[in-house]
């Protein structure tokens, strides 16, 4: 409802894409880089574990929770992407701390054709483990 918006903006007109920015305009924590950090933090943790239950004794139930060795180097591939849309992320919004109000443009698109990247390739990931558990 417009009544709920700062009276310097439209939603429309105004200078924010999306509800995060607007979110953040309004005074609160910076939800964005919360959201992504705890993305990578939920993602990063399990496989880390999963991963070390490969070195539990066979007949250990650790072992059943195991990462299955197809499914490492995909997860290791979106963990790195992750971590590099973090960096871009942080990158980016440097590029506005000094002599700038605003972000680089430039980077701005790299940090977002880097999320067009990684959204595919989970889908991707997602139809080729669901095909192989069809088998």
């Amino acid at each position: 409802s417009p009544h709920l918006l700062p009276h310097d903006i439209c939603p429309v007109e105004g200078p924010y894409t999306g509800v995060l920015e607007l979110i953040e305009s309004i005074n609160t924590p910076p939800l964005h880089r919360l959201l992504g950090r705890l993305i990578g933090v939920v993602f990063a943790l399990p496989f880390f574990v999963f991963l070390a239950c490969r070195w539990a004794p066979p007949v250990s139930w650790l072992s059943r929770l195991a990462l299955p060795a197809r499914l490492i180097p995909r997860c290791a591939v979106l963990l790195a992407l992750g971590g590099l849309q973090g960096l871009i992320g942080w990158w980016m919004v440097s590029s506005g701390l000094a002599e700038r109000v605003d972000v680089a443009p430039e980077r701005l698109a790299t940090h977002l054709g880097l999320a067009f990247l990684i959204i595919p390739l989970m889908e991707i990931y997602k139809a080729i483990m669901r095909a192989v558990e069809k088998e």
